[in-house]
């Protein structure tokens, strides 16, 4: 069933995700909520909503590009609920104005105390000299599972941003996947990140027109993108 998709998907976040509404939402006082989710989800969202229960409460489904929409989309009064990351919620805490609350954690049904699901392991040659540590990742070839993959990408970011390996991503200017993917870019001098840097085909060209050396070591540079034996 389609409906199994979405559920999958919501179970799939990260043990530690969370639910996240506005301090101005009143759990169990509404009638209507306004969901916030990604916008290939919407077909499975309004599926969902349409099923009969016998709770009163109306799900309206809201789409968003992405995760980062959904917040703005909640602080804007656009939607009421969505489920986060917890890099969003950190992303989330530094938005101006923000008045967002956690109301649920989600976890699995197999693990439900466990902080994390599992752990990412790097794989170096064994003729590979680290003379100064984890810092000697830089200027090296890496590859990786895929954007936005947890083991292959969150996890690797997180931890080398935690060492100071990596330096801020917070500019601006840029959006937070491409804060992330110029800092694998500057730390690494070949790589292979296959997969959608964006949902939007042109946005997703131009940032790997921008940071070519991340498709350098993919099957077909030029796609950067599944299947990829590499």
């Amino acid at each position: 069933m389609k409906i199994s998709i979405l559920l999958l998907a919501l179970a799939a976040v990260a043990a530690n995700g969370a639910w996240f509404h506005h301090r101005r939402f009143r759990r169990g006082t509404q009638n209507e909520f306004r969901y916030c989710i990604a916008e290939e989800l919407m077909g499975d969202c309004n599926e969902m909503a349409s099923q009969t229960t016998k709770s009163p409460a109306k799900i309206v489904c809201i789409a968003a590009r992405d995760r980062q929409e959904c917040a703005e989309k909640i602080l804007q009064r656009e939607a009421d609920v969505g489920v986060v990351d917890p890099e969003d919620m950190y992303i989330g805490k530094t938005m101006k104005n923000q008045d967002f609350q956690i109301f649920e954690e989600i976890v699995t049904l197999e693990e439900p105390e466990a902080e994390f699901r599992y752990e990412g392991v790097a794989v170096i040659h064994k003729d590979l000299k680290l003379e100064d540590g984890i810092k000697s990742l830089k200027g090296l070839k890496s590859c990786h599972t895929g954007v936005g993959r947890t083991v292959g990408y969150k996890v690797p970011i997180t931890k080398l941003k935690k060492l100071g390996i990596i330096g801020s991503l917070n500019d601006p200017e840029l959006s937070p996947r491409e804060n992330e993917l110029k800092a694998f870019s500057t730390l690494f001098s070949k790589a292979c990140i296959v997969g959608n840097w964006s949902p939007d085909p042109k946005i997703d060209t131009k940032l790997k027109s921008k940071y070519p050396n991340l498709c350098q070591l993919c099957e077909e540079p030029e796609k950067c993108n599944y299947p990829d034996k590499f």
